[in-house]
């Protein structure tokens, strides 16, 4: 089984949030672009909240509590929010992220996120709300959460900073290949 297609250029999202709904504010974006042996190029961009909820975004209890249970280096980017980008701002570069990798590799864009219903749907979502162009294909998106539960056999490397979109994005993108190799080694 081919799971990751050196035919698409794979980019492993994360997204920090505070809600759990496809509406929620985004805090935090991190992607990035890996092949079937290594990392490459990193994406990485904190979100004022006042912005997005100004947008419409959503916050709920829940998901603020369970912020408030995390360690200070994953809290970390919600210091100095007035210095942050927007929404509108964190969506555009990373549709220029995602444009650089189009035109460096000339392959589609496959969009990996840690569950079918989370980090993508929640990216498509806020490119919806503020009428711009998502940089991928909807045909194109990937749940490495499936892949993730189905070899519960192998170790995951916790990212350093739990929490932290890039760290975590990295992590499952490492994970994702240890996962490949071992399944091109069955296949």
């Amino acid at each position: 089984m081919i799971i990751i297609d050196d035919n698409y250029s794979n980019i492993m999202l994360d997204l920090e949030s505070l809600s759990t709904k496809p509406n929620a504010v985004i805090t935090a974006i991190g992607a990035v672009l890996f092949t079937k042996t290594e990392l490459l190029t990193e994406f990485e961009i904190i979100v004022n909240i006042d912005s997005s909820l100004r947008r419409g975004f959503i916050c709920d209890g829940d998901t603020i509590a369970w912020w408030m249970s995390q360690s200070d280096e994953a809290r970390a980017i919600y210091r100095n929010q007035k210095r942050q980008p927007s929404i509108s701002k964190a969506l555009i570069d990373f549709q220029t992220f995602c444009n650089k990798i189009d035109k460096a590799y000339g392959k589609p864009i496959t969009l990996w996120g840690n569950a079918a219903s989370f980090d993508c749907s929640i990216l498509s979502n806020a490119y919806a709300r503020l009428c711009f162009t998502q940089p991928w294909d909807y045909r194109n998106e990937k749940c490495y959460r499936t892949f993730n539960k189905s070899r519960p056999d192998l170790e995951y490397a916790k990212p350093i900073i739990p929490h932290n979109a890039l760290e975590d994005a990295k992590a499952q993108a490492v994970h994702l290949m240890k996962i490949n190799s071992t399944q091109q080694k069955r296949g």
